[in-house]
């Protein structure tokens, strides 16, 4: 059942993600009928009654985003998932994350091992996230290899590399999506990225060694208007951390393990 820490960090995660001002308890009023029927299969999934009032004003919220007002403590299925994403658990996270900072301090990790030529592999198993060691459910392994150079091991980094974006911001359609009630029948898009590899190779020091550029496109079917898949796909676009990582300056420090240790 939701007890009454359940009701307080769902109605603190519903605030917090749509910066509506008004106190705990309270509850927001909508006009939007695509928010109207996305509170309503969000409500059946967590169980939870929300209020809705047709007849006020709805303060300046829009399509795009998530209001939900937990005012009832009878859900008995507090594992359910949305689009296959437990909104109970995104929403406690984000309440817990936001009483304690400490928490979010997260590392990611991986081992690499060079295998032969342009080849190496990359094991990824430990993580440090919400105040302790963690691991995943198993160990899991890439291979990297270059195409032209390469004996075939793998994909190069760099298609890695838009590998991580497109994984990123469909993650970030798939859990905004479920916090909005939208159910998603399907998400898929295609990605790539520009090189002139005269940077990489060293032959012109002008030429940048990355990407020049990276597009990608999305192909979205929900059950959603146009404008609120649009807003969907904006709003995974800007929390996504490696799309951060891509358009921000990330620190970089690459050093040498001293022998022996």
């Amino acid at each position: 059942m939701f007890d009454a820490v359940a009701e307080q960090t769902a109605q603190r995660a519903a605030i917090g993600l749509t910066g509506w001002p008004g106190p705990p308890g309270a509850a927001p009023t909508i006009r939007s009928p695509d928010v109207l029927q996305s509170l309503s299969k969000l409500a059946a999934t967590v169980s939870s009654k929300v209020v809705i009032d047709n007849d006020t004003p709805h303060r300046g919220l829009t399509t795009g985003d998530i209001i939900m007002t937990v005012i009832d403590t009878t859900s008995t299925n507090t594992s359910a998932e949305f689009n296959g994403v437990p909104t109970a658990k995104l929403f406690g996270t984000i309440a817990k994350l936001r009483d304690n900072g400490d928490l979010a301090a997260f590392r990611f990790s991986a081992r690499n091992t060079w295998v032969e030529g342009t080849a190496s592999s990359s094991t990824i198993y430990e993580w440090y996230g919400a105040g302790a060691d963690q691991v995943h459910v198993d160990e899991f392994t890439f291979v990297a290899d270059h195409p032209t150079l390469g004996h075939g091991h793998g994909p190069t980094p760099q298609e890695y590399v838009l590998h991580a974006l497109a994984a990123c911001i469909t993650a970030g359609v798939a859990t905004g999506a479920a916090a909005r009630g939208i159910e998603l029948r399907s998400v898929s898009s295609i990605v790539s990225g520009d090189i002139d590899v005269r940077g990489v190779l060293g032959i012109d020091p002008d030429i940048r060694k990355g990407f020049g550029s990276v597009g990608i496109e999305f192909d979205i079917d929900a059950d959603a208007s146009p404008e609120a898949i649009d807003a969907l796909l904006a709003s995974a676009t800007k929390y996504s951390a490696v799309f951060d990582m891509l358009v921000n300056p990330t620190s970089v420090e690459v050093s040498r393990r001293s022998p022996g240790n």
